[in-house]
């Protein structure tokens, strides 16, 4: 187990300040350079989500002209978004890195409590200082979809939807509201929520459910005691997370449930039930949850163990992000994983197969491995560290663990840092 003492020792303790702008762009992030003559397909971004902006910037990157319209409309599913180390350095190949780190907090380390029988002090893991990485850090949702959207720059069409999508000589033909039509190589659904476009029976709701899970957020506006520092308890069938919000100082609370209400699970695991031991106070996480406006619960989910391939296209559409395969706000994946679709799309387009249709079939079979890799790898990793998973047998919450330990991968050390960076590289 990684603790502050020994994550600490031998690599030194990392910087707690202001994050480090001068994030390296990595080669492995395709650019017109690389692949001269490969970019003259004609692309379409729908959704100006995390995903939609970053692949947007990415293929104006690897030499494409690509077009971005308005998706569904639908925002992001929490107010914060968690970014890995290998996630920042793309964002830094598109020039994007500096100025969402200028609104961002570095996280120094992980605080970890799990309430019930034989609880013990929670442990804190520290990041290991590495200098050819960048930190992890939250930033708020909000801010960074509008860097992005200010870093690009050429075709941006949010002032129009697509209404309908049919194939035609090669190809696919969007009609815009207005009656504009256009052709394209490929498209490319990156709406933040229910993909917008088909092919029918293909979608994340089409095919295994997954698990669906119920999400709280509130922002409380007290000092952050640990402002640089993520805190995580598990009661039975509830996740609790402290996050340092970069706005106003105070933090972002967020309670995760799979069904139970949270305030009565609070309460009732709380003063008069396991003995909490430094963990969150649940009386005053109830209080603030009851105080909480309605628009900060949503339904989030997680995906089936075995994805489908289907959930990131087929033929020339394509998916990325919560289009194609969700990831509740509290595993830490949804921002990282929406930036590690995109630059597998982008990869998968610029180096081949020839065809779009071969590239976007391509791209869902490496996406759906990805995805049964990360589990497979992250469960053989559970006895190397000190992160409390819920029991599978007992909770809902078993996959949200198992997730997590991975995004937490330069806290938790040992197998999970290289397991997060082989998506990128």
């Amino acid at each position: 187990m990684q603790t502050d003492s020994n994550a600490r020792a031998g690599t030194g303790e990392p910087a707690s300040g202001s994050p480090d702008r001068r994030v390296s762009a990595p080669a492995w992030v395709p650019s017109d350079d690389g692949f001269a003559g490969a970019t003259d397909r004609q692309v379409l971004v729908v959704g100006d989500s995390v995903a939609g902006l970053t692949l947007a910037l990415l293929l104006g990157r690897a030499g494409y002209d690509p077009l971005l319209a308005a998706g569904d409309g639908e925002g992001s599913s929490s107010r914060l978004a968690y970014l890995w180390p290998p996630a920042l350095r793309v964002l830094a190949a598109v020039d994007a890195g500096g100025p969402v780190l200028d609104r961002a907090r570095v996280v120094d380390d992980v605080s970890v409590h799990r309430v019930g029988a034989g609880s013990a002090e929670p442990a804190t893991f520290s990041r290991a200082a590495d200098g050819a990485a960048a930190p992890p850090v939250v930033v708020p949702t909000p801010a960074l979809r509008r860097t992005l959207r200010e870093t690009l720059s050429g075709r941006v069409r949010l002032d129009r939807t697509v209404e309908t999508l049919s194939r035609h000589d090669g190809g696919l033909t969007a009609e815009f509201d207005g009656g504009v039509r256009e052709w394209f190589d490929a498209v490319v659904d990156a709406s933040a929520g229910t993909p917008a476009l088909g092919p029918p029976g293909t979608g994340p709701g089409d095919t295994d459910a997954g698990v669906t899970l119920v999400q709280y957020e509130t922002v409380l506006g007290d000092d952050d005691p640990a402002p640089n520092r993520l805190r995580d308890a598990w009661w039975p069938g509830v996740l609790v997370q402290h996050l340092p919000h970069p706005d106003d100082g105070g933090r972002l609370l967020r309670v995760t449930t799979a069904g139970r209400d949270p305030r009565a699970a609070l309460v009732e695991d709380g003063p008069d039930g396991p003995a909490t031991r430094g963990g969150p106070d649940p009386e005053a996480v109830a209080a603030a949850l009851a105080g909480a406006e309605p628009a900060g619960r949503r339904r989030v989910r997680l995906p089936p163990a075995a994805a489908s391939p289907a959930r990131w296209g087929r033929g020339r559409i394509a998916r990325c992000g919560g289009a194609a395969c969700p990831f509740a706000p509290a595993s830490g994946f949804r921002a990282s994983v929406a930036i590690e679709d995109a630059l597998a799309l982008v990869s998968r387009l610029a180096r081949g197969p020839r065809s779009a249709a071969g590239a976007v079939d391509a791209y869902a079979r490496d996406r759906a491995r990805r995805v049964g890799t990360i589990r497979t790898r992250a469960r053989a990793a559970l006895p190397d560290h000190g992160y409390p998973v819920p029991d599978g047998d007992r909770s809902r919450l078993a996959a949200l663990g198992v997730l997590r330990t991975v995004a937490l991968g330069p806290f938790l050390g040992g197998a999970l840092p290289s397991l997060q960076r082989d998506g990128f590289e």
